[in-house]
């Protein structure tokens, strides 16, 4: 039987309780870089397209090239990947808002934060954490805490530019940041699991330009949407 063809009896047994595996193949690849980092990378991408659970140690260990007990030696268990892989994806999705704060006005903020949404989707992914949420009994309480971990932190970014929008007066002035903040993350993460349905790519700033236009003035004017 192929790597890629193991049971779900076998998976389960090796995924749970394999023993630590050997040093043999621990070694840095021709690339140049450790093996753990391109483990993490293959995780991320087949977490990202078919979920946690679609995927077993054999499959990854034969989308790296390497042998799953070598997976063992730095995940003993799936849980352990799992809850790095949310750690250094929430850690990233993080930064990447936050590399939005130098944008004074709130609407191109909040229109730019989509994007990184779009961007997600283009890639034919879903957003690691949000996509968790459907595997909530499968992802450990490691997993878990990442997860919320992440939610809270994206609301309380949501909550905090829309708070700077109603100082700049873009917004109307009995606007509920953080029952708004809400509203816009799940929006954005549902646009991505609808993709999964949708043979288009759905454009996140386009939902959160339908999203502006209900709490923006009139006289304040359209909202601008890069098509970039």
């Amino acid at each position: 039987m192929r790597a890629g063809q193991t049971s779900a009896v076998q998976v389960r047994r090796e995924d749970a309780a394999s023993p630590p595996a050997s040093r043999g193949d621990d070694t840095a690849r021709s690339s140049g870089r450790p093996i753990r980092e391109e483990i993490l990378d293959a995780a991320r991408e087949l977490a990202q397209t078919v979920g946690f659970e679609a995927f077993s140690y054999a499959d990854l260990a034969e989308r790296v090239g390497i042998r799953p007990a070598s997976i063992h030696h730095h995940f003993r268990y799936k849980h352990d990947l799992i809850a790095e892989l949310l750690r250094r994806y929430r850690l990233e999705f993080g930064q990447n808002a936050n590399g939005l704060n130098a944008i004074v006005s709130a609407p191109d903020r909040l229109v730019a934060y989509a994007r990184l949404f779009t961007e997600v989707s283009a890639q034919g992914r879903m957003c690691l954490c949000g996509m968790s949420a459907g595997e909530w009994s499968s992802i450990g309480d490691a997993g878990r805490e990442e997860v919320t971990a992440f939610l809270s932190e994206q609301r309380r970014w949501l909550t905090a530019t829309l708070a700077d929008g109603l100082n700049q007066a873009a917004f109307y002035d009995d606007l509920e940041a953080s029952a708004q903040a809400e509203v816009m993350l799940v929006a954005l993460e549902g646009a991505l699991l609808l993709a999964r349905a949708r043979t288009e790519t759905p454009d996140a700033t386009a939902v959160m330009k339908h999203m502006l236009r209900m709490i923006t003035p009139s006289s304040s004017g359209p909202v601008p949407v890069s098509r970039g």
